[in-house]
C-alpha cells in the first residue's frame, strides 16, 4: 500500500523534483532539489497537540503549507484509500 501511495505522490510532484523514497512502509524519506528555507519542530513537541502552530513556516512556509494540503488531497482520492473507505 505504501508503494502504491507513493507512486502517486511522486508523480503529482515529479516536475518539482520532488520524490518520495519507501525503504519500508512505516519510513518514507522527501528528497527536495534544494534545501528548503523553512523552520519545524521536533516531532516529540507536536505529539498529540493541534497542529496548526507547528506548521512550516519560514521564507517558504507557505509553499510548504500549500505542498501539504496537495498531498492530503493526492491521498485522499488514490485507490487504497477510496478501497479503505
Amino acid at each position: 500500500e505504501a508503494e502504491y501511495l507513493v507512486a502517486d505522490l511522486n508523480e503529482f510532484f515529479k516536475e518539482d523534483e520532488w520524490y518520495i523514497e519507501v525503504p519500508t512502509p512505516d519510513r518514507w524519506y522527501l528528497h527536495v532539489p534544494v534545501k528548503p528555507e523553512i523552520r519545524t519542530h521536533n516531532i516529540s513537541k507536536v505529539l498529540d497537540r493541534a497542529i496548526g502552530e507547528y506548521l512550516p513556516d519560514g521564507a517558504e512556509g507557505k509553499q510548504w503549507r500549500r505542498a501539504m494540503n496537495e498531498i492530503q488531497m493526492v491521498l485522499h482520492r488514490n485507490d487504497v484509500n477510496i478501497q479503505r473507505q
